[in-house]
């Protein structure tokens, strides 16, 4: 359903994802690049044994590469792959024993990634232990996936997913997607790519975001339309108090 649209992701809120966009992560400089969180709020005692997406974004105002990448495809995939194997905790042999999927995809020209990333863990087999995959907070939220996002053109620019399944290991028979709530095509979250600095002067707009409005942003101390007598700020004046007799 669409009851979370829009409100990307929420801590506490039982059984919805989405990117973390608190903490002003809603904002995004152009040419500036921040890495998002992917995260989700599900039962306590889920074990998380994979993930299933297909994420779109808009590729005129955002890149999930830096555009000075020599082999872009290359990179996207790998910075996924890593961010996956450290949130599941592969490097530490979480995985040992059992079957893992790691396929990665990334479409740069249409603004789509793809990810398939599971475990084969079976509660009902004791060599495989299920407690050791990755763990929600005891309010439930976990992260499931960083992506750097590089904003490239002004403008909002909307993010959501086609599909997205993350499975517990500890449910019966642990194969099934967790139903969850998510951005989707008719109404996705979204991130503000806005200026670097503020450039127009006059405009009665924060353009960079930084609460400060036209003359009063430092960026805008040295043009003419704030260098005018009109538009200077009040400069001190000496009153003297004292009585003509």
């Amino acid at each position: 359903t669409d009851t979370f649209a829009g409100k990307a992701f929420s801590t506490g809120v039982l059984n919805t994802a989405g990117l973390d966009l608190q903490n002003n992560f809603n904002l995004l400089p152009v040419n500036s690049v921040k890495t998002y969180s992917l995260k989700a709020n599900v039962v306590p005692t889920a074990r998380i044994s994979g993930i299933n997406l297909v994420l779109k974004y808009d590729q005129t105002k955002l890149s999930a590469v830096d555009p000075s990448a020599v082999e872009p495809l290359v990179f996207c995939r790998q910075q996924i792959i890593e961010s996956l194997n450290e949130g599941f905790g592969a490097g530490a042999g979480v995985f040992s024993g059992l079957v893992l999927v790691d396929e990665v995809t990334c479409d740069l020209v249409r603004g789509k990634i793809n990810v398939n990333y599971v475990a084969a863990c079976d509660p009902r087999d004791p060599p495989n232990n299920c407690q050791n995959l990755l763990a929600p907070t005891a309010n439930g939220d976990v992260l499931l996936l960083q992506i750097p996002f590089t904003g490239i053109a002004e403008g909002m620019a909307d993010v959501y997913f086609e599909s997205l399944e993350i499975y517990d290991a500890m449910s019966s028979p642990g194969t099934g997607p967790i139903n969850l709530n998510y951005p989707t095509i008719t109404s996705p979250d979204q991130i503000s790519v806005h200026p670097a600095a503020e450039t127009v002067c006059d405009n009665y707009a924060d353009d960079d975001r930084d609460a400060r409005t036209d003359c009063e942003d430092s960026d805008c101390a040295r043009n003419a339309v704030c260098t005018t007598a009109g538009n200077q700020p009040p400069t001190a004046v000496d009153i003297s108090l004292s009585t003509q007799l």
